[in-house]
């Protein structure tokens, strides 16, 4: 009788081991789903982008320069092609001319990042579009909640104030502070940028920071003023902005 009860036993861990194996081979078989996305492009010139989905389905990812995309994540970690998507319309086709500009491979190894694209330089005035694209990870491991991550990819130094943490970063630096918020999730924000003629407040403001979301601000470098939020009215009674850097930013719960 004990005999029949231990060899039950026995064949029910001996089973059970078989599932666990199973189910841990087949987990780990599995790869990670891709990152969730984020767009910023880098560039002024007139048109918007587009992923190529198939042959024939574009997703527009970018409404206007220097503007961070709402969040997307691709169907697979298969290569990308990214178009920029002309403003006029090809009088053959009849739809707007798309040129491919860039090919990149969305991560599996974080769960989001920032898909920074910015153009290169022409070799020669008639070069075909360059452009670069810098994937920034954004890993809660190295940013997590409650936390403020800034970047600098701008032209010059930044000084930067968050609640009662001050911090400053150079032109391809990256901190992550974790600043004490008021009772209502509450932080004063300050940003300056370090110009020839001295130090230049960009924002001064109060950001939400709850223990489960994340903000995250990129010090850039606008050679045309971001013209493209200035109406044509106030351009022409004040004239074109001047160049300068610019904070931006996002907020990203975990």
């Amino acid at each position: 009788m004990h005999f029949a009860r231990l060899a039950r036993l026995f064949t029910c861990v001996f089973v059970g081991l078989i599932l666990f194996t199973t189910l841990v081979s087949f987990a780990q078989s599995v790869p990670p789903p891709p990152a969730r996305l984020r767009f910023l492009f880098l560039d002024e010139s007139p048109g918007f982008y587009a992923l190529k989905l198939d042959d024939k389905n574009f997703r527009q990812v970018s409404a206007n320069p220097y503007e961070i995309s709402a969040p997307y994540v691709p169907g697979s970690t298969a290569p990308m092609e990214i178009y920029k998507v002309s403003s006029t319309v090809d009088p053959v086709t009849g739809v707007p001319r798309r040129i491919k500009i860039a090919t990149f491979s969305p991560p599996n190894s974080t769960p989001s990042a920032l898909v920074v694209v910015t153009p290169r330089p022409p070799a020669t005035p008639d070069a075909p579009l360059d452009f670069k694209v810098e994937i920034i990870d954004c890993n809660p491991a190295d940013f997590p909640g409650g936390s403020i991550r800034v970047v600098n990819r701008g032209r010059g130094n930044l000084a930067a104030q968050f609640g009662a943490t001050r911090i400053t970063a150079q032109p391809g630096e990256t901190k992550v502070v974790t600043p004490v918020a008021d009772a209502r999730n509450r932080i004063l924000s300050k940003v300056a940028a370090e110009e020839a003629s001295g130090w230049q407040m960009l924002s001064s403001t109060f950001v939400v920071l709850r223990p489960d979301e994340r903000v995250f601000g990129i010090f850039v470098y606008s050679p045309g003023g971001l013209r493209h939020t200035r109406t044509p009215q106030e351009i022409a009674e004040f004239g074109p902005p001047p160049p300068g850097h610019f904070w931006l930013t996002f907020s990203d719960s975990l």
